[in-house]
């Protein structure tokens, strides 16, 4: 608002002035833009009345194509993608949603990750549940607390954190596994951070994993 009142006034403002306060405007302006939409989901999400759109799934085959969309944009930030990934392995899920779990996940690992490092994600059957984790090296925080990621706007550190992080991103992730009758976690072991997931699978799935 300030700069939008600097502009208005055009007082002593030569263009490179100019272009740069409508630059900071701009970027302002879609940083919220994403808040408010990051908003409306949470609240769309957390309400009594949402229902998933579920589908069965391969999840191998639905991590492979994110993880390759996205690994040429954390390899030019100097993250190398490792993968393991289980059999087929069919779970019901919202295809869209769950996307953007794995999606929030890999965009807190380009953020936050040390770099040059190896993001390692994994898929492997535990019993009747498919659990999936994704591990990167992190620059240690004192004011890290890893139980409080998941908690709406958390932020473990303001020196570090991205100016146009909404802090939701977590919380958003975490509603949409629960919405699945899933679990989601982090663990943080010296400078390793991993999140866990763990989805049931498919009585199918299952019988042929037996």
């Amino acid at each position: 608002v300030g700069y939008l009142d600097l502009i208005k006034k055009r007082a002593n403002l030569d263009d490179e002035t100019l272009d740069s306060y409508l630059y900071i405007v701009d970027s302002k302006a879609n940083y919220l833009t994403d808040l408010i939409e990051e908003l409306f989901d949470y609240t769309k999400l957390t309400s009594p009345d949402f229902q998933l759109q579920r589908n069965e799934v391969d999840m191998k085959r639905l991590l492979q194509q994110v993880i390759g969309e996205y690994e040429p944009i954390l390899k030019r930030e100097g993250i190398d993608v490792q993968t393991s990934f289980a059999s087929e392995s069919v779970v019901l899920i919202d295809v869209e949603k769950m996307v953007r779990v794995f999606q929030n996940l890999l965009e807190n690992a380009k953020k936050y990750s040390e770099k040059p490092s190896v993001l390692e994600v994994n898929q492997e059957i535990d019993e009747d549940s498919l659990v999936i984790s994704f591990r990167n090296s992190i620059n240690i925080s004192e004011k890290l607390e890893v139980e409080k990621l998941f908690d709406r706007f958390y932020r473990g550190d303001e020196s570090r954190t991205d100016a146009n992080g909404s802090g939701l991103g977590l919380a958003i992730a975490k509603q949409i596994i629960l919405l699945h009758q899933g679990d989601i976690r982090a663990e943080l072991q010296r400078n390793k951070l991993t999140f866990f997931i763990k989805l049931p699978l498919t009585q199918e799935s299952l019988e042929n994993h037996k």
